[in-house]
């Protein structure tokens, strides 16, 4: 999937980036590269606005048209981990009030 087929508020691992080297080091200047972990912030018909690190970025329709992406799964795997967490805080409260 290219990063402006992409949804608002999803986390995503870049996989590749198909662009000229100009704009290629551009973007590695500001941490866009392959394998870096990026939240889709907005999406709009003109570009797209994505978070990586504690960064946000506007990126045109051009650029995000050739930026590939993966579905970041450590991000599922950590909500997994919070609710399991949550809920066993949650049993623990009920045993402790019996």
């Amino acid at each position: 999937m290219v990063l402006k087929d992409a949804k608002e508020n999803q986390n995503y691992i870049i996989s590749d980036i198909i662009i000229d080297e100009n704009t290629r080091r551009r973007l590695e200047s500001i941490a866009v590269i392959k394998g870096a972990a990026i939240k889709v912030v907005f999406q709009q018909k003109s570009g797209t606005v994505i978070q990586v690190g504690d960064t946000r970025l506007a990126l045109d329709k051009e650029v995000t048209e050739r930026i590939e992406l993966q579905k970041d799964s450590s991000s599922v795997e950590e909500k997994k981990d919070d609710c399991c967490c949550h809920h066993q805080d949650k049993e623990s409260e009920v045993k402790s009030h019996d």
